[in-house]
This record gives structure tokens, sequence and C-alpha cells, in this order.
């Protein structure tokens, strides 16, 4: 019934995240972080957005 269809969807949504995260080069991920703060404080973006407002 719905219970158990609700039961499998959670169970099966975790599984999933666990599996994404367990796989995920986070290395990786905090390099492509540090590139991207690098250029916005380059860029000079706050000073940008801040204008247009």
């Amino acid at each position: 019934g719905i219970w158990w269809g609700m039961i499998l969807g959670v169970f099966i949504q975790t599984v999933t995240l666990i599996i994404l995260t367990a796989r995920t080069n986070w290395e990786a991920e905090v390099e492509k972080a540090i590139v991207r703060v690098k250029r916005a404080s380059e860029d000079d973006t706050l000073d940008q957005l801040a204008a247009n407002i």
C-alpha cells in the first residue's frame, strides 16, 4: 500500500545519496571551490552585484 511505497521510496533515496556521497572525489570538489572563490574575489563580483541593486 501507500506506506510500503513511502518506506521504499525513502530507502531508495537514502541508498542513492550514500552511493553518490561515497563516490564523490571531495579533494577535487575542494579545488573547484577554491578556484571559484579566487575568481569571484578577483573579478570584484560583489561590487558589480551591489552596483546593480
